[in-house]
């Protein structure tokens, strides 16, 4: 297991909402989505706050605080899906045991336009390079 298949939060922006519509029908061997809701979320936060540098939690830790039945999945027929603040509830997804998954997500990500300036140094920098990115950026001058 490696990358989002462990529980974690999005970084950067600090509202990232996500749609997820499964494109293929979605059960529990292929691999679904499951968000931990905000509640249950920040008391995972404060649990672990002694545990220092950690940014992704391995299912031990996890299993120690949260039970199985407390997240929400993304388990449905194509076409069906879900809506989740990626960067306030943890969530972790492509565990598949067989098959495949196919998801269609869209991301909308709320940049301080009035501040001018990115969440992050990186991104600034990314976005600062590329003229057309920096004009779409700049709407609230």
């Amino acid at each position: 297991m490696k990358g989002s298949q462990w529980l974690h939060r999005d970084s950067g922006d600090p509202d990232n909402v996500k749609c997820f519509i499964n494109i293929t029908n979605i059960d529990s061997t292929n691999g679904p989505l499951h968000i931990l809701p905000r509640k249950q979320s920040r008391k995972l936060l404060w649990n672990t706050r002694s545990i220092t540098g950690i940014r992704k939690f391995p299912d031990h830790i996890v299993n120690s605080y949260i039970e199985k039945n407390t997240f929400l999945t993304n388990i449905g027929k194509a076409g069906s899906g879900l809506f989740a603040d990626t960067s306030k509830c943890f969530h972790f997804g492509g565990r598949v045991e067989k098959d495949m998954r196919a998801m269609l997500v869209m991301h909308y990500s709320r940049f301080t336009f009035g501040q001018k300036r990115l969440p992050r140094e990186e991104l600034r920098k990314q976005y600062a390079t590329n003229k057309i990115k920096n004009i779409l950026l700049e709407v609230d001058r």
